[in-house]
């Protein structure tokens, strides 16, 4: 059985298993915040996914227009428009 944020709340505050829980609750939420500011504009990036770059794509900017402001080189463009089309028809 999994135990559901309930449960844990309703332990015993001075209980090492809910200070356990307490403590990965803030690491989770510290997780989630980094995760927020990762640059995805650029693919290369630690922790871009290829669905997180694309949504950075709009009608005002395109594919082309987020790689080349990355500063990649050509073949680091060419390299991953072919990831990107390999991806989208996935």
């Amino acid at each position: 059985m999994e135990k559901d944020q309930a449960y844990y709340e309703s332990l015993d505050k001075r209980s090492k298993e809910y200070k356990d829980w307490v403590a990965s609750q803030k690491e989770n939420d510290e997780v989630r915040d980094d995760v927020s500011e990762i640059d995805t504009t650029n693919p290369f990036n630690e922790g871009v996914s290829y669905e997180a770059f694309l949504e950075k794509v709009t009608d005002e900017v395109s594919v082309d227009e987020l790689l080349n402001k990355a500063g990649l080189s050509k073949i680091e463009i060419e390299w991953i428009k072919e990831e990107l089309n390999q991806y989208k028809t996935q």
